[in-house]
């Protein structure tokens, strides 16, 4: 039988602050307390001989390279299209709450020269999704969720502490099994019906209210073929949130100090487009109350985490060319979440940052936010 863990706010927040490639960054497992396997990302840099690099030591070799100090947010540097990968030009095309984005290539993961990044997770590597698809323009809400007739899971919700009770407040304390969930039930509530595209079975509990499953798939030859709702892969995204910028925010540049697990202050890049530490009160906020990117997506970074469909294996994909990357396929019980959380540095709010739990963990950190391939 499995066993539902609870991820607390202060325990993924120690992770963020510990600026390793976890809760913040894409290796670390805030649930479980067990230091990362050999070899796992964890902020060093890709020359180090494959040992833990001094945090400090990133931070000044990032910043010899790479040395953006500045007062006001000197906005993104965009994509540039090359030989066999072109990225599409990037408008807003939104309607209803839904985003169209079309397919097209981009460059996974981040610079070597990127402070608190992942060495081997965010491994700069070129990937050509060839699947349009459409994402939620705003992570789940609470009224999104009632309408699925299941109970609201949220911690913080009306249900809970109240810290963010009104119904345009981001859903979370979820397993990723509820929000695969959640997903197959918007695929039987569309008109006409979709197919469901998250197989679980063997399930125990009821979804909001401690759902486990020891049996999950894909409904499909791939996760991009199923035609329902379902979670986002890890590369889906990181295109979205990038949406054509290369820089660390798709607002632009990180403020860079001396230390990358710095929280004395903000950053005017990720400030107006982000609710994280410096100015979330430590809580989540309405959806939609910060800028958005230039597909018209709100909340990419920071607010709550969003659950993907891949599995973790920290690895990332290895730098060589790829297309629709699905991640492993081992049958493992560790997915990951991507886009930061109110709680999290301005390090744990990159574009490339991702942080890897138990399928069957849920946290007041990490909710949801649904897309869909397109014919």
């Amino acid at each position: 039988m499995s066993i539902r863990v609870g991820i607390g706010v202060t325990a993924v927040w120690l992770f963020c602050l510990a600026g390793c490639d976890g809760a913040c960054g894409g290796g670390a497992q805030p649930d479980s307390g067990d230091a990362p396997d050999a070899g796992e990302a964890d902020g060093g840099t890709p020359d180090d001989g494959g040992h833990d690099a001094d945090v400090g030591d990133v931070a000044e070799d990032a910043e010899d390279a790479n040395p953006f100090i500045f007062d006001v947010c000197p906005g993104p540097t965009t994509f540039v299209n090359r030989e066999g990968c072109v990225h599409p030009t990037v408008v807003p095309d939104c309607d209803a709450g839904w985003c169209r984005i079309p397919a097209g290539c981009f460059d996974l993961g981040s610079p070597y020269t990127e402070p608190a990044r992942g060495r081997y997770s965010e491994t700069p590597t070129q990937v050509t999704l060839t699947h349009s698809f459409e994402i939620m323009q705003y992570e789940v809400t609470h009224a999104d969720w009632a309408r699925s007739g299941f109970p609201d899971p949220s911690k913080l919700g009306p249900g809970g502490s109240g810290a963010c009770p009104e119904d345009d407040c981001p859903v979370e304390n979820l397993s990723w099994f509820e929000a695969a969930a959640f997903a197959n039930r918007m695929s039987e509530l569309h008109d006409p019906p979709l197919p469901a595209c998250h197989v679980l079975s063997d399930c125990e509990g009821e979804v909001g209210s401690g759902m486990i499953c020891d049996g999950f798939g894909v409904a499909a030859d791939t996760i991009y073929d199923c035609p329902g709702y379902r979670l986002p892969t890890f590369a889906e995204h990181e295109y979205a949130t990038r949406a054509g910028t290369t820089t660390t925010y798709y607002s632009g540049p990180i403020l860079m100090r001396t230390d990358p697990l710095d929280r004395v202050g903000g950053d005017p890049c990720l400030e107006p487009i982000a609710w994280f530490f410096w100015n979330s009160e430590e809580r989540p906020h309405r959806v939609g109350n910060r800028e958005p990117n230039a597909w018209g997506l709100y909340d990419m970074l920071g607010n709550i985490g969003e659950w993907i469909n891949d599995e973790y294996s920290g690895l990332g994909y290895g730098g060589e060319p790829i297309s629709d990357p699905t991640g492993p396929d081992t049958g493992g019980t560790r997915r990951q979440a991507r886009g930061g959380f109110f709680s999290c540095t301005r390090y744990g709010c990159r574009s490339a940052a991702n942080f890897e739990t138990p399928s069957w963990a849920y946290g007041e950190v990490v909710g949801l936010r649904l897309v869909r391939t397109l014919p």
